[in-house]
């Protein structure tokens, strides 16, 4: 017997199907069907973009992960309860099938044909994407509407500011049509039209803040110190306090990140009312004001950190990657509290200098570089040895599907089988004697590049190496720097303090030679030296 979970959502939609409703339509159908309701979840006024990050619909999802879960079935009203994103709604229902989940939705008519049945899950999973696609464009169109006739789009008041509601009218069902407007807060335009002021004449922002802290004044979220978040929230938005309305600034959010990595719309896209409320600064200081965050923002573009070992080094206790971290490498499965981890970070500039004269001291030498020609020699060798006996194996099969034709010809003289049949036979042994002759052609020039790059192996090639190397090691550019390290070693591990010593850890270094032919062959040294910080 199935036991099953049924979710049900409701929209803000005053016209949608509330949970209560579609939960007792969907319990009929599972009871006619003779299944078993494991738990009810009701999402009343969720939108569909914020549905999937619900932490109880997280919660379900980490539940299909286990085996012991206890339910093998979700029931929905209708397609648009999961989504009315297509490419989400498919990704949710693969991920459930994926763990052996059935997805039913009840209002979606059953054929029993399978291939059928996905076709119109298909179609209405489209029209419910057209819908929410009509439905947003329907919405911005009344937003630049509001705008346009001066009036706000929506939102709360920006600081120094309150909403004036207007009354326009009724709808059907006799409730009031109000839009709002800006008008100046009692206690708080004053303030911020201060701020705006002082920092027109030139005055730092930090001197401005310690006097607002002294002189009691709390910040716009009600706290006793303002924020340069705050500062910047206001200066980011100087258009409203020189009186006019915007709407479109702001891209798109899309899982939780702006389209295109940018928070704004380039500025030709914003619609903008202006003189539509009293004005806090004139246009001439907010130019100002523009032209000193513009300075900051410029300062704040300081080259980014760069880490060498970036891919390569782990935590030695967890097993968890490395990752930079303002100077340093930090476990971080610790960071993120995946684990109880407790090795601690490691100065990035020192260890990075360790790996480099480690790796030049130790593995850049020539008596090393023989040792793996011998290694890569050997490992050419076996795999000549295995590509032979597959050949052997292969052509022993390209004789087989010449007899097996020979005879099905033979049979089709005779009239024993019908030409259908063995049209049928014959193709699929010539697709697969394509295929094999695919493979020793592709086999023979694997042999010949491994012939001429044991050719290449000599003195002369490890000179070339050495030197290579050794000129990358005065290297500024961290992507050849980097490269250098790829070269030589696959993977590194950092341990901790040992007996809480304040000085000294553990480092494994495994090290290689990919670079000679292409064919990645382990160092036979595997070394750990012991850096003291």
């Amino acid at each position: 017997m199935r036991k099953c979970i049924i979710i049900a959502r409701s929209s803000t939609d005053r016209h949608d199907v509330s949970c209560k409703s579609q939960i007792a339509e969907i319990s009929a159908e599972v009871k006619r069907r003779g299944e078993t309701i494991f738990k009810t979840l009701e999402f009343p006024a969720v939108r569909h973009s914020d549905f999937l990050e619900d932490p109880d619909f997280r919660d379900i999802l980490a539940d299909a992960k286990k085996r012991d879960r206890g339910w093998d079935k979700i029931w929905f009203y209708d397609t648009s309860r999961l989504s009315r994103n297509r490419m989400k709604a498919q990704t949710t229902k693969a991920f459930f099938r994926r763990h052996g989940i059935e997805i039913d939705f009840l209002k979606i008519p059953k054929t029993g044909e399978e291939a059928i049945d996905n076709v119109i899950e298909g179609i209405l999973e489209t029209f419910d994407q057209l819908l929410s696609d009509f439905s947003r464009a329907g919405s911005i169109r009344g937003q630049k509407q509001n705008i346009r006739s001066g009036y706000r789009a929506g939102g709360k008041a920006p600081y120094g500011y309150q909403l004036k509601k207007h009354t326009l009218g009724y709808n059907v069902d006799k409730q009031q049509i109000t839009k709002s407007t800006l008008e100046p807060h009692p206690q708080h335009f004053s303030i911020v039209k201060e701020y705006l002021e002082r920092r027109t004449s030139g005055e730092a922002r930090g001197s401005i803040l310690r006097d607002f802290a002294r002189r009691k004044i709390a910040s716009p979220s009600g706290k006793s110190y303002w924020s340069n978040v705050t500062c910047n929230s206001i200066e980011n938005n100087l258009l409203v306090y020189c009186g006019h309305l915007v709407y479109n600034r702001h891209n798109r959010m899309v899982d939780g990140k702006y389209v295109g990595g940018n928070k704004y719309r380039p500025q030709e896209e914003w619609e903008i009312h202006r003189n539509a409320h009293e004005a806090a600064i004139t246009e001439e200081q907010a130019q100002i004001v523009r032209s000193q965050l513009e300075k900051r923002r410029y300062k704040r573009e300081t080259i980014p950190r760069r880490y060498l070992l970036t891919s390569q080094l782990y935590c030695g206790i967890c097993k968890g990657p490395m990752v930079g971290d303002s100077g340093f490498y930090a476990c971080s499965h610790k960071k993120t509290r995946k684990t109880t981890c407790n090795n601690s970070k490691i100065s990035a500039e020192f260890i990075d200098r360790k790996i480099i004269g480690f790796v030049k001291e130790r593995l850049l030498t020539k008596v090393h570089f023989e040792t793996i020609v011998q290694e890569t020699k050997r490992a050419y060798r076996e795999e000549m040895a295995k590509t032979k006996r597959d050949n052997s194996r292969f052509r022993t099969r390209l004789q087989e599907i010449d007899d097996g034709i020979s005879r099905l010809m033979d049979l089709a003289e005779r009239g024993n089988l019908s030409p259908e049949i063995i049209e049928t036979r014959v193709r699929k042994l010539e697709e697969e004697r394509k295929e094999i002759l695919r493979i020793l052609e592709g086999d023979r020039q694997f042999v010949a590049a491994i012939k001429y790059a044991e050719e290449q192996l000599s003195e002369k090639l490890i000179r070339q190496y050495v030197h290579r190397f050794e000129a990358l090691l005065n290297e500024t550019n961290i992507e050849l720097m980097r490269e250098f390290i790829d070269t030589f070693v696959s993977r590194i591990e950092l341990w901790g303090r040992e007996n809480g010593k304040k000085r000294g850890r553990l480092v494994h270094v495994h090290s290689q030679i990919p670079a000679f032919t292409g064919i990645a062959v382990a160092s036979p040294r595997g070394v750990e030296p012991l850096l003291r910080e």
